[in-house]
């Protein structure tokens, strides 16, 4: 692993891409990454899930 990034109050590794794994929990355990839907200049795009609401959003990390 690369590094370590805080993430709200939780703690998650980096793998080696710089892409969140699958199963990430974001925001206090509100969002759940499900997979990454792509990579650019300006960040990376990731599909996940609010588990508050029950469905999927996307979610963008610059």
């Amino acid at each position: 692993m690369e590094k370590t990034r805080i993430l709200g109050e939780e703690e998650t590794t980096i793998e080696l891409n710089g892409m969140l794994p699958y199963g990430t929990i974001l925001a206090n355990g509100n969002y759940e990454i499900r997979g990454s839907l792509g990579q650019g200049g300006f960040g990376i795009t990731y599909l996940a899930r609010d588990l508050m609401l029950e469905r999927d959003v996307v979610i963008k990390e610059c």
